[in-house]
């Protein structure tokens, strides 16, 4: 049972492990009989039903920002689902020219209990082996900290890495330390021993956002946004080839990028494969997908507010959430509504 309280979308950053046995995800509603925070928290649906895995306060007020990082957002776990996960806390500042020096983000690792292992300024990307966490989209304001960052969970080594990627960046690692950039002249793969730029130009949405790239768990393929559509490469082949035409709303990917699912902007259905085959036949359509890692589980978000879980081979429909209304007035005091299961 949820309770609503915020304006922001009820269920975003939906990430699997690799059977779908196990779904985190966050959101801003609470569970009924709780005091729990408003901002947004992770939260985990597996056999047992929803519960909150990670919450943070916002802490004392600091010049124009607060203590603490309390919006917590972009869960990522292993694909065995019982090693590492890894989340973003965001928080705001309010005081325009003076949040040049103020670092917004801080991206956190933790074992499955919720025990810290590892913490950087930050978001942060994971591995799917749950090795590697990539750290990027500092403010760094006067050189305090490099742009990004690579930590092998493994051997405790932390690498620098000159290069910027923008705070929306997912996907960006792979299980062997690969790091996916986009660069002037295509997509660039580093490692420790060599980069490779692969002369293929990823398009962002918005002026100033970091373009979609998603890289497999092996490095040997990777899905971007391209000027003709949503497009993969494989390296192994050296070949692209387009998935669907235009830009997707969401877009998802097995380990091995084998499989894609993405949101059509147009009839507002999940559409996998390539060639696409339209999944599902959801009144008022999705919001968000995501896909296990085996490629064999979908889990959208309609916007009508319901969570729900796909069966990829047959279509059939499971519901983890049912409807949820959420508040779209927040400042009027003692305002909610309940959910039921």
């Amino acid at each position: 049972m949820l309770l609503a309280g915020s304006a922001s979308a009820q269920f975003t950053s939906l990430t699997s492990t690799g059977d779908g046995s196990r779904l985190y995800f966050s959101s801003p509603l609470r569970l009924r009989g709780t005091t729990q925070t408003f901002d947004a928290k992770i939260f985990r649906i597996d056999d047992q039903g929803p519960a909150l895995f990670a919450a943070q306060e916002r802490g004392e007020r600091f010049g124009w920002t607060w203590t603490q990082f309390y919006d917590l957002t972009l869960p990522q776990v292993s694909r065995d689902g019982t090693g590492v996960i890894a989340y973003t806390g965001v928080r705001d500042c309010l005081g325009g020219s003076g949040c040049l020096n103020v670092q917004r983000a801080q991206g956190t690792v933790v074992d499955a209990a919720g025990a810290v292992r590892l913490r950087g300024i930050g978001y942060v990307n994971l591995s799917r082996n749950g090795r590697y966490a990539l750290f990027f989209g500092r403010n760094t304001w006067a050189g305090l900290v490099p742009p990004a960052e690579l930590a092998d969970l493994g051997t405790g080594e932390h690498i620098t890495l000159n290069y910027r990627i923008a705070p929306n960046a997912a996907r960006r690692v792979a299980d062997e330390g690969t790091v996916a950039l986009v660069d002037p002249a295509g997509v660039r793969l580093w490692t420790r021993n060599r980069e490779q730029v692969i002369p293929v130009t990823p398009a962002a949405s918005m002026p100033g956002q970091e373009p979609l790239l998603l890289l497999a768990s092996d490095a040997m393929r990777f899905v971007y946004q391209s000027a003709a559509g949503l497009a993969r490469f494989d390296r192994m082949r050296g070949t692209e080839e387009i998935v669907t035409p235009g830009a997707p709303v969401s877009v998802s990917i097995s380990d091995d990028a084998g499989t894609i699912a993405f949101v059509n902007k147009e009839d507002g259905q999940i559409h996998v494969g390539i060639p696409a085959r339209v999944l599902t036949r959801e009144p008022g359509g999705f919001s968000e997908v995501a896909l296990s890692g085996d490629g064999r589980v979908a889990f959208g978000v309609t916007n009508r507010g319901r969570l729900v879980r796909i069966e990829v081979a047959s279509g059939t429909v499971t519901e983890l959430v049912p409807r949820t209304p959420w508040i779209t007035n927040p400042a009027l005091p003692g305002v909610a509504t309940y959910l039921e299961d």
